[in-house]
């Protein structure tokens, strides 16, 4: 009969020396003073591009304005991605850097340095190492597309609202992503789901409904709305539409939709003030483009 095998620890620690003095001699640095400032007021600057034997490294530094620092969320330094692409047309290749998207391909290294933010300044710095195996040692004529970034940022639009005025004067909102128009409302029947249990079970519950028609006219990942009352309380909004069809121009209609409001009801006052939040973190709306120093030779090689 076999003894049982006996647990044997296996010391797998070890350590070597590297000396990178020779590689750092070989590296060839380039300061840069490209800079852009998207619509949002996000200034990208490229500021230094290094080739070195082990990979090309890209610095950028990003700040934000005054108006987007007041608007995005905290920890926007841990979301905020640059998303771009690189075009080499000597060898005809076309690299995407696309963050933590599903798919996408990241820098073999990125380190943020943020030491330079503080409570009332957004600025960080990135640095991007790219992997030998996408982007060779020895591509040249490399052009920097930047494609979008993402950020977490907080959008509001208050708006008064006159139920008495609305079939007269429709009110509309226009904001990132959206417009709606509010045309009409009415108070309706709650569903038998949404009554609550009260003692005079005979009592029936009404909602406040606005009537409206929607246009989607672009990307947010999250919108809240809310009605505030004459005397400060809030009531969440919940809104359905359906017969959604596309336009020629590929945005999405709907010309039903309402907004139920199921705590609202009529001796609250025809008056309130309909406030819409939204929530975006994709921005694609830049252009700008910058051609990356090259070179006759690289040191390495010689």
């Amino acid at each position: 009969m076999n003894k049982p095998s006996e647990k044997k620890t296996i010391d797998w620690s070890f350590q070597f020396n590297l000396d990178m003095t020779k590689a750092k001699a070989l590296s060839i640095q380039t300061p840069l003073k490209d800079t852009y400032t998207t619509p949002e007021g996000l200034q990208i600057g490229l500021t230094q591009m290094i080739r070195t034997p082990n990979g090309i490294r890209l610095d950028l530094d990003v700040s934000l304005s005054d108006e987007l620092q007041a608007k995005v969320e905290a920890g926007w330094d841990e979301e905020l991605e640059i998303l771009y692409h690189l075009e080499i047309p000597d060898t005809k290749e076309y690299r995407i850097f696309n963050g933590s998207r599903s798919g996408a391909r990241q820098a073999k290294f990125q380190v943020k340095d943020l030491s330079q933010l503080s409570g009332t300044e957004g600025h960080i710095q990135l640095s991007e190492v790219w992997d030998p195996a996408y982007v060779t040692l020895d591509a040249k004529h490399i052009r920097f597309v930047l494609d979008g970034y993402t950020i977490p940022v907080k959008q509001e639009t208050l708006m008064e609202i006159d139920l008495n005025q609305l079939y007269r004067k429709p009110v509309k909102i226009k904001q990132e992503g959206a417009e709606y128009t509010i045309h009409g409302y009415s108070f309706d029947p709650v569903e038998e789901a949404y009554v609550l249990e009260k003692d005079n079970k005979d009592t029936e519950e009404n909602e406040l409904v606005l009537k409206a028609s929607s246009i989607q006219t672009g990307k947010h990942t999250r919108e809240d709305w809310l009605i505030v009352d004459d005397v400060g309380n809030e009531h969440i909004i919940e809104g359905v539409g359906t017969e959604i069809r596309v336009n020629e121009k590929g945005q999405s209609i709907t010309d039903d939709w309402k907004f139920m409001v199921r705590d609202y009801d009529r001796s609250k006052g025809s008056k309130f003030t309909l406030k819409r939040t939204i929530y975006k973190q994709d921005f694609d709306d830049v252009d700008w483009a910058v051609d990356l120093p090259s070179y006759r030779s690289l040191p390495w090689q010689q």
